[in-house]
């Protein structure tokens, strides 16, 4: 019964990365066709905001499918009739920071925050490989090697110099970074005898 639970609810969590991760190639691959103020040219020093309500855009169409399915996975934790099974604290700490980051910044970069969604590939084939743990923590690692920390040290140390984002949001994908860590080590600790 509980593995039942839990490997439905992992199948709903990864048809919601499915469509996250599609939808975030696509922005990856369109986003030339935007304007300059959606791609990088925001500066958050100035208050003089043109548009905080964005077009619904595939890019915003996105973050806001991302915000629903944290909060959705959040409340299947938390909340639902399944929690006792389904409850991680770490996975509730990052949806927590990662549903802070967008509400935040939904209406200032919605397409930054779309191509950074792909980051997500990392839970992409979880349900699929479940039974095959060997071949799910490699592509687990490879997602956090080539994809989370290049990218997340890209926004960190190159996309800062252009967008000039707030303190707020780097801090975001320092705690990205760190908690890759942490999977990692849950990926590869010793286990007990």
């Amino acid at each position: 019964m509980n593995l039942d639970v839990q490997n439905k609810h992992m199948k709903h969590r990864c048809y919601f990365m499915y469509t996250l991760c599609s939808l975030s190639m696509y922005t990856w691959y369109s986003c030339y066709n935007y304007s300059d103020h959606d791609i990088t040219h925001h500066d958050y020093d100035n208050d003089n905001h043109r548009d905080h309500f964005h077009r619904l855009t595939p890019h915003y169409l996105n973050c806001l499918l991302l915000g629903f399915y944290l909060s959705w996975d959040m409340y299947h934790m938390a909340l639902s009739s399944n929690r006792r099974i389904l409850f991680r604290t770490d996975l509730i700490i990052h949806h927590v920071a990662i549903l802070n980051f967008i509400l935040k910044y939904i209406n200032h970069i919605p397409l930054e925050i779309s191509k950074a969604t792909i980051m997500e590939c990392i839970s992409l084939m979880n349900y699929v490989w479940r039974d095959n743990k060997k071949i799910l923590n490699l592509y687990r690692t490879l997602c956090i090697l080539f994809v989370r920390y290049p990218l997340s040290f890209f926004y960190i140390f190159y996309k800062n110099n252009i967008i000039k984002f707030p303190y707020t949001q780097i801090s975001g994908y320092w705690f990205i970074i760190f908690y890759d860590v942490f999977i990692l080590w849950k990926l590869y600790k010793p286990k007990k005898i």
